[in-house]
């Protein structure tokens, strides 16, 4: 058996497609709104059809009402119609007399029981018409309340979004800027080594170039003799 539909079960019933497809799938506060929006508009348009059939009703039994109080007089006319045909008037006023009088009786009897009936009746139907809209007010303040609360949801889901956005782009500029520096940084680095390497070799040449004079002045005073260029004097030192 297929899981129930948790709108079709706040609704008491089935909720059209055209309604749900009104709200976000993914917000559950918006098809429970619209599920009892849904309801309430049924519960209403059940209260309409109650009260139209409360009116019929009453209507019919104000129709009964004086049918019955037509068919009494007609009855009532028809009774001394008859009694006036059959029987003396002046012998049988009396009896004519208390027929008469205790079919008015019945008449008033009946009449009161009928009004008492329709009194209570319009009673009930005025209370229940009287708490479905209180019922309908209430709700209808509670769906305002609802919807204010959605609206506030929605401008924080909004709010934290432009946060975020915000963030993440001063987060990406800061980075950006590090990057910058950091590659500001390696290139100076990079110039400064490239500098010292400059200088290093400049030095070098023109040490090259200091001492090679004296190298070759050197040469040319020593004699020739194996242990003359293996004697160890302060300038062949200099040079080993």
């Amino acid at each position: 058996m297929p899981d129930k539909d948790p709108a079709d079960d706040a609704a008491d019933g089935p909720v059209p497609q055209y309604i749900l497809g009104q709200a976000n799938p993914e917000c559950a506060t918006c098809i429970d709104v619209l599920t009892r929006s849904h309801r309430r508009n049924r519960e209403r348009m059940e209260a309409i059809r109650e009260k139209e059939r409360l009116e019929k009703h009453t209507q019919q039994v104000e129709f009964s009402f004086v049918n019955y109080r037509l068919l009494a007089e007609r009855k009532i006319e028809r009774l001394e119609q008859r009694l006036g045909n059959t029987i003396s008037l002046e012998d049988h006023d009396a009896k004519i007399t208390e027929k008469a009088d205790e079919c008015r009786a019945s008449l008033k009897q009946t009449t009161a029981e009928i009004q008492k009936v329709y009194a209570k009746e319009k009673e009930t139907l005025l209370t229940r018409l009287a708490n479905r809209e209180n019922q309908l007010d209430s709700d209808k303040k509670r769906k305002e309340l609802l919807t204010n609360k959605i609206r506030e949801l929605q401008m924080e889901v909004i709010n934290f979004k432009k946060e975020k956005s915000n963030d993440e782009q001063a987060k990406f500029q800061r980075v950006e800027e590090a990057a910058t520096k950091l590659h500001a940084a390696i290139d100076l680095k990079d110039k400064e080594i490239a500098w010292l390497k400059a200088q290093m070799k400049q030095r070098e040449e023109e040490h090259r170039q200091a001492i090679s004079p004296r190298k070759d002045l050197i040469n040319r005073q020593q004699p020739t003799t194996p242990s003359s260029q293996h004697r160890a004097t302060p300038n062949n030192m200099l040079y080993r």
